[in-house]
């Protein structure tokens, strides 16, 4: 490892704790609105929102993947380490690994994408933490209960080409995205009305890397 990179990362140190703060501000936000009434369902919305504003910071506070890859990564293994006991509950449910699986999804999508674009590397966790959330906030207006039903899934679909067409290069890759990462959503989890018994937390995001991975590589192949 050069010298160079070394001392890039450490003049970047103090920018973690920005993108650190609010990511924790989510975690307690959640846990206070959790405390008060809201339905866990509803309560670790506020978490994916705040950390979705942490993301959108990556590329803006960082020139490298390394400390996007340190955060996201802390904040697994931060999960991972709390979730027997439930420590951060407005977004964690014993039994239920959804919270950890959160940032490792970030994880992979920096650690993936991040050599294309930093912008391209941000939209699988974008799509997770703002159209997620505002399918869930849908689902409750509309169903009431937590549950997979066709409103959320629209809503899901709209804020995911709002993601997806500013930052993804290719319109048709954009789309690409938005359509498979939207059908992981709908179509994963453990909520009424799934079908396949993956957390959607991973399965969407994971979707959405795989998809920019192969439209972009392969367009650059061609």
């Amino acid at each position: 490892m050069s010298q160079e990179a070394w001392a890039g990362w450490l003049a970047e140190a103090p920018r973690a704790v920005l993108p650190s703060a609010i990511v924790l501000l989510g975690l307690v936000a959640s846990n206070i609105a959790h405390s008060r009434g809201l339905p866990h369902y509803r309560s670790r919305k506020v978490g994916h929102l705040l950390a979705g504003v942490a993301i959108v910071l990556s590329p803006v506070l960082f020139t490298s993947a390394f400390w996007p890859l340190v955060l996201s990564g802390g904040f697994t293994l931060l999960l991972l380490a709390t979730h027997h006991w439930e420590v951060f509950h407005g977004v964690d449910r014993r039994g239920r690994m959804s919270a950890p699986l959160f940032p490792l999804a970030v994880f992979i999508g920096f650690g993936a994408l991040w050599w294309f674009d930093p912008w391209v590397a941000i939209v699988p966790g974008l799509m997770l933490a703002f159209a997620d959330a505002f399918t869930g906030i849908v689902r409750w207006r509309f169903e009431r209960r937590e549950v997979k039903g066709w409103s959320g899934t629209l809503a899901c679909f709209v804020v995911c080409l709002a993601i997806t067409i500013p930052l993804v290069p290719s319109f048709w890759v954009a789309l690409a995205t938005s359509v498979l990462g939207t059908a992981a959503e709908r179509f994963c989890g453990d909520a009424p009305g799934s079908i396949i018994p993956l957390d959607d937390n991973i399965a969407m995001p994971l979707t959405a890397t795989l998809t920019l991975l192969g439209g972009l590589y392969g367009s650059r192949l061609l």
